[in-house]
């Protein structure tokens, strides 16, 4: 930590450097402060005050810029939701609860013990979470898996493979969660391959996003 912010203070201080010698070479080109190239001489008359004042406002505005990037280096950055407090029956647990990461974490743990409709939730969690980081869908708390496919329908026309296994997806996780339909692993297995498929697909410029 301690590294980091040295780091961090030493790249602020550059960049102030950078932007006072700017600052003032432009003042000079527009002044005409320094005096004639190769003479050495000092400049005859004083600054206009109002000189004085830009430079304090630049002054003051390096500093504010300098102190509000070591903050916002120096600050912790909120910790991520433990896995072990997440879980997977819960009714309103929603795809931005964790990263991609941690869902498959999540679907890896479930298949160990043997819970594979647990892991086809969070395979499905996962693929929602990816999609909302790359701006295919807009994860909302409040949304159903309908409305998510409707919304990925619009958002990404061009990407006809995407989309059809993405409703695959939905219906497979439907029948599982709310059907009470029996899931084995080559059903997880299945829903996973499906959700690598989507993003291998949105990945490649084959289409447009809307």
């Amino acid at each position: 930590m301690t590294e980091r912010l040295i780091d961090g203070l030493k790249s602020i201080f550059h960049a102030i450097g950078r932007a006072i010698g700017s600052f003032f070479e432009w003042l000079r080109k527009l002044f005409e402060i320094a005096g004639p190239p190769g003479t050495g001489a000092l400049p005859k008359s004083a600054l206009h005050w109002s000189l004085y004042v830009l430079i304090a406002l630049v002054l003051f505005l390096a500093g504010w810029i300098a102190w509000r990037r070591w903050f916002q280096r120096a600050r912790p950055k909120p910790a991520a939701p433990a896995l072990e407090a997440v879980r997977l029956d819960a009714e309103d647990l929603a795809a931005d609860r964790l990263p991609e990461d941690g869902w498959l974490e999540l679907a890896a743990r479930s298949i160990e013990e043997g819970n594979f409709r647990f892991a086809l939730r969070a395979y499905y969690l996962a693929n929602l979470a990816w999609l909302g980081r790359h701006e295919f869908l807009t994860i909302h708390a409040g949304k159903t898996n309908r409305e998510y496919e409707l919304e990925l329908r619009r958002r990404a026309r061009g990407f006809v493979e995407a989309r059809q296994q993405f409703a695959a997806n939905i219906t497979a996780f439907e029948r599982a969660w709310y059907g009470q339909h029996a899931v084995s692993a080559d059903d997880a297995a299945e829903f996973r391959a499906r959700a690598e498929g989507i993003k291998s697909a949105l990945a490649a410029p084959q289409g447009a996003v809307a």
